[in-house]
């Protein structure tokens, strides 16, 4: 469940692990989350993990939002250190549409 991932979440940099059976919770085929990461986030799996968790929680936990919305926007805080504004609306985009399929 994405309370799983909450506890997972690595304190110091606000970031998620790629690890795969993290990402199975995500209730999406584990090929496709791995298939629509982005080029411009290849290089670091914590970045698409991070950004496919905020998706999922946007998505699935938006009547919540209080309860995640400090963890969004430190995390979100942590991406923009690692990517791009550009690359990250780019993962967001895709992250999206692979949670919403």
């Amino acid at each position: 469940s994405l309370h799983f991932l909450w506890d997972n979440l690595n304190m110091f940099y606000f970031c998620f692990s790629a690890d795969p059976s993290h990402l199975q919770l995500l209730s999406a085929p584990l090929p496709a989350l791995l298939t629509a990461m982005p080029p411009t986030v290849a290089g670091d799996r914590r970045v698409w993990a991070t950004v496919l968790v905020l998706q999922a929680f946007a998505l699935r936990l938006a009547q919540q939002k209080d309860e995640w919305q400090l963890l969004d926007i430190k995390s979100r805080a942590w991406l923009r250190t690692q990517i791009n504004g550009t690359a990250l609306a780019a993962a967001e985009k895709a992250a999206a549409a692979v949670l919403a399929a």
